[in-house]
């Protein structure tokens, strides 16, 4: 268990401290889900360690939301949260055994600290996801393989569709190089590996 809630801000720290221990050239900073809000803050916190960042799949919450996720956690519901969030993750043609195991893994968590870093990140979201974004003067790939709609549900990206968190991010980030994957889930590094190191040897190929 960490000393301190768990947090974003916490996740970056570690990843920054782990960057400025080690010698070797700037990394380039893969996140995933919440984790795109880790490396950005990471990134920022030690920027000579990092050659660009990457967020693979990543969101932004609405305000409010936190009082939302609060509620639910107020009237025992994060067990249940937690199952449904997890559900849209996938698409039909998901490995069963895939879906178990993450599940089970989510829940394994204790629950203190996957309730602290749910809060914490649509926190990061609605008071320092722009401000990060604008902040950034690495190169930046963004690759999208789902949203979530006005029913707050997650589907998977249709081809050449683009959404509103992708817009945000454009413009906070006009030179950013933006992939949409369509027909995948939220875990494309689990369902469709390969095209995912594919997309991510071509970027690093263009780094200086």
């Amino acid at each position: 268990m960490p000393a301190e809630p768990a947090s974003i801000a916490l996740g970056a720290r570690e990843v920054a401290t782990l960057l400025q221990a080690r010698t070797m050239p700037p990394a380039v900073l893969v996140g995933h889900s919440m984790g795109c809000r880790v490396v950005l803050d990471a990134a920022l916190r030690t920027p000579d360690h990092v050659a660009a960042i990457v967020l693979l799949d990543g969101s932004r919450f609405p305000r409010q939301s936190d009082h939302a996720f609060e509620s639910r956690f107020a009237a025992g519901e994060y067990p249940d949260l937690v199952r449904s969030m997890f559900a849209q993750m996938f698409t039909a043609y998901s490995d069963p055994k895939t879906i178990e195991a993450v599940v089970r893994r989510a829940l394994d968590l204790p629950e203190q600290v996957g309730k602290a870093f749910i809060l914490s990140m649509v926190r990061y979201d609605v008071d320092m996801l722009a401000t990060a974004l604008e902040r950034v003067n690495k190169p930046l790939l963004v690759l999208q393989t789902t949203f979530i709609n006005d029913q707050r549900e997650r589907t998977s990206l249709a081809a050449g569709q683009i959404t509103s968190y992708l817009q945000f991010v454009r413009a906070k980030v006009p030179a950013a190089h933006i992939e949409a994957l369509p027909g995948l889930g939220h875990f494309p590094q689990i369902e469709a590996p390969a095209k995912i190191n594919c997309v991510l040897a071509s970027f690093i190929a263009t780094l200086k």
